[in-house]
């Protein structure tokens, strides 16, 4: 039961991934002769069609590779973000740190869903704007976990004596301080990986997200709202893989925050 989380994330990369390999899958293409009525789900079709003839499955497998990709991306640029501005902000303090981290706690007192919804309506909706829209909109909390571990680890004796011996800042920063901050950045990154594939979602389905013709579990659960009580497989199938993917996301999370903070009691 442990391992099933990696199984499911690992099929679903490799599925969604190596979609583009397998010949004649392919997530736009629709069948004329089955538009306007959703079959329900049968050998040739598992997962069955939409309302335009599209297999909900190559659909599926489709959304999951968009779904990844604007996930790992984003979390990737606020975590980069995130881990900048907290060791600037943790290694001088003073000034810079208060008038920093007030910033901080002014964006993150703003509603995020509700300010990527203000932003997100003023441009274009692409995947790419939802990617920066997500990654530039929750970096806050990963400058607060590594501020935080900087401040601590600058009490070290390691710390002090290296400073002592005329080591350079960007030495000090990124080879003494800045390993020590990345067992709570990968646990976080882990659970905002979920977290910005269920703002993607809530992005496509209210159509700021991912546009058709292409793939996204929620656009597709946004094209099953008015066909709910006739095709429910188009939204049953949509709405289990969100859950899945971020539960296992999550799961793995805490195995990540188990390990590390195992790692760190053997170490010390």
């Amino acid at each position: 039961m442990r391992r099933l989380p990696y199984l499911y994330i690992l099929a679903v990369f490799i599925l969604s991934f190596g979609m583009s390999f397998i010949p004649g899958l392919d997530a736009t293409r629709f069948d004329p002769l089955l538009a306007g009525q959703p079959q329900a789900p049968s050998l040739h079709h598992p997962f069955g069609t939409d309302d335009l003839g599209r297999d909900v499955l190559v659909r599926s497998i489709s959304g999951a590779k968009i779904s990844l990709l604007v996930g790992i991306v984003s979390v990737v640029l606020s975590t980069v973000l995130g881990v900048s501005v907290g060791l600037l902000c943790g290694y001088f303090e003073g000034v810079t740190d208060a008038i920093i981290m007030r910033l901080v706690d002014v964006l993150m007192a703003l509603p995020t869903l509700f300010l990527i919804l203000i932003i997100q309506s003023l441009w274009k909706p692409s995947i790419w704007n939802v990617v920066i829209v997500i990654g530039l909109t929750s970096w806050m909390g990963t400058t607060r976990l590594v501020r935080a571990e900087v401040l601590s680890v600058k009490q070290r004796l390691f710390i002090i004596s290296a400073k002592a011996r005329g080591i350079s800042t960007s030495r000090l920063v990124f080879k003494h301080m800045l390993p020590h901050t990345l067992s709570p950045v990968i646990v976080s990154a882990t659970l905002g990986v979920g977290s910005a594939i269920l703002t993607e979602s809530v992005l496509s389905f209210l159509g700021l997200g991912v546009q058709p013709p292409y793939a996204s579990w929620g656009n597709m659960l946004e094209r099953s709202v008015p066909l709910m009580n006739e095709a429910p497989w188009m939204s049953i199938v949509p709405g289990v893989l969100i859950t899945l993917t971020v539960l296992s996301l999550n799961v793995l999370s805490d195995h990540a925050r188990a390990a590390l903070n195992k790692k760190e009691r053997v170490v010390s």
